[in-house]
């Protein structure tokens, strides 16, 4: 008599299990990519907040400003306000010097459109024995509008603005 094929059979042997470590090199090149990726947006966000840091400190100091009861010191500060957030994104030496109208043409040049540009009666305040509260609540608005709609300056803005103001003060000298 023939034995039963299947009793002379081996027993199955299950191959041992796939370790997840060492890693695969397609998995190196994919932790590289999420790292980098998350270096950057971290990197992008700190930059960010700090670019926006002077921003949100103009505005929360012009915002201050409309507990002031003097209207002569509501004007002369809006000024040192958004004189020293121009000087937080542009170079010193382009923005220090300026004052009066020349001042008031290169922060409305940076202003994205009309209604964010500060009005030209508002040049010459600062520098009048007195002003009224009503002109004073006026540009502390306009000033409001500027820094919130055109901050932070772009370096394209910046170049543009150096280009074209230091064209027109080379031509008039």
């Amino acid at each position: 008599m023939q034995q039963d094929p299947l009793s002379q059979l081996n027993d199955i042997i299950a191959p041992e299990p796939i370790t997840w470590w060492p890693l695969a090199w397609g998995w190196y090149i994919v932790i590289a990519i999420v790292l980098a990726a998350l270096g950057g947006t971290i990197y992008f966000l700190i930059k960010r907040h700090q670019t926006l840091k002077a921003k949100k400190e103009t505005v929360n100091l012009l915002k201050a400003l409309h507990d002031e009861p003097h209207p002569q010191k509501v004007v002369k500060q809006t000024n040192e306000i958004l004189k020293r957030a121009a000087l937080a994104y542009a170079p010193r030496d382009m923005i220090a010097h300026l004052s009066g109208d020349k001042w008031l043409n290169v922060i409305n040049h940076w202003a994205p459109s009309e209604q964010h540009q500060i009005s030209k009666e508002f040049a010459a305040l600062a520098y009048q024995p007195k002003c009224s509260a009503a002109s004073a609540d006026k540009y502390l608005a306009q000033a409001i509008s500027w820094a919130q709609n055109t901050l932070p300056l772009s370096q394209k803005k910046i170049t543009n603005t150096q280009n074209t103001f230091v064209k027109q003060e080379s031509h008039h000298v």
